[in-house]
């Protein structure tokens, strides 16, 4: 429930306080935000998490359902295109 993504969220936004160069924490506070109800910071933990990782299909699907939710529509095409580029991209590479 609430208090588990309360949980979950403190624990990450400290150790992001220590170390914030590892994408899956973002994903991880994201997530945690998003359970809470807060679009805004659950929008801006993905976008750590890509500014990271850039390359990871993902992120650009998560952000683009959170930018629909939000009613940014316009945003959510882009992510959703990046998400099938990079798809593309790393179909090819196996």
């Amino acid at each position: 429930g609430q208090n588990s993504f309360q949980k979950a969220k403190d624990l990450l936004t400290e150790a992001i306080r220590i170390d914030a160069g590892w994408d899956q924490e973002f994903d991880e506070l994201s997530k945690a935000c998003r359970g809470l109800g807060e679009m805004e910071p659950a929008i801006d933990a993905l976008k750590r998490a890509i500014a990271i990782n850039p390359g990871k299909p993902e992120y650009h699907y998560a952000l683009a359902r959170l930018y629909s939710q939000t009613h940014q529509q316009a945003e959510a095409r882009d992510e959703l295109a990046e998400y099938e580029k990079d798809r593309k991209k790393n179909a090819g590479s196996n």
